[in-house]
Formats: C-alpha cells, structure tokens, sequence
C-alpha cells in the first residue's frame, strides 16, 4: 500500500509485506533435510522524502507478524547464488545499472 500526503507532495507512507525464509544447517551436516527451517512474515512501515526529483526513504520500522520454525522441507535443487553465481547478477550486476 503507498500513500502520498495531500498536504505535502514531497511526503508519502506506504506499507509492504515480507516473507522470510532462511534455513540453518547444523554445524558439520551437509545432508538436505538436516536444516532447520525458519520463516518469519512482517511488514515493512515506511516513510518516503522526495528531494530533488528522487524519492528516497526516510524511516523504516519493520514489524515482525508471526514465524514458523521446524524441520527443513526442501526437496529441490535451489538454483540461487552469491555474486555473480544469482541469477539476479544478470539483472542488476554492475555492467547493467545506468550510470555504472
């Protein structure tokens, strides 16, 4: 949800949802199905400033819903990475941005 200021064009607030999920492996268990999985829902509570043209953040608060913490469910090959291993690299990697 985002909403501008009537009273000031340069302000606005908005709201966005988040699902985590992150998976903890044991110290020394390489074997998929020995994490422990951990997803955490929240909301993201933002305010925005618009200087000079570009609208930028000004606050964040992050609020934390409910989580859910039990055995690792994975059952397929993740196809992510760090760096240039992402897929996102492509994307966003710095040869792509304008400007870079």
């Amino acid at each position: 949800m985002l909403e501008f200021d009537a009273a000031d064009r340069d302000r606005a607030c908005g709201e966005v949802y988040l699902i985590a999920y992150h998976l903890k492996q044991e110290q020394g268990s390489g074997e998929v199905g020995s994490e422990t999985r951990v997803v955490t829902g929240g909301r993201y509570l933002d305010e925005y400033t618009r200087l000079g043209g570009v609208w930028r953040f000004a606050h964040r608060e992050v609020v934390m819903d409910w989580n859910e913490v039990g055995p690792s469910l994975r059952r397929w090959p993740l196809t992510s990475g760090f760096g240039a291993d992402d897929p996102s690299w492509r994307l966003f990697g710095a040869g792509n941005r304008e400007g870079a």
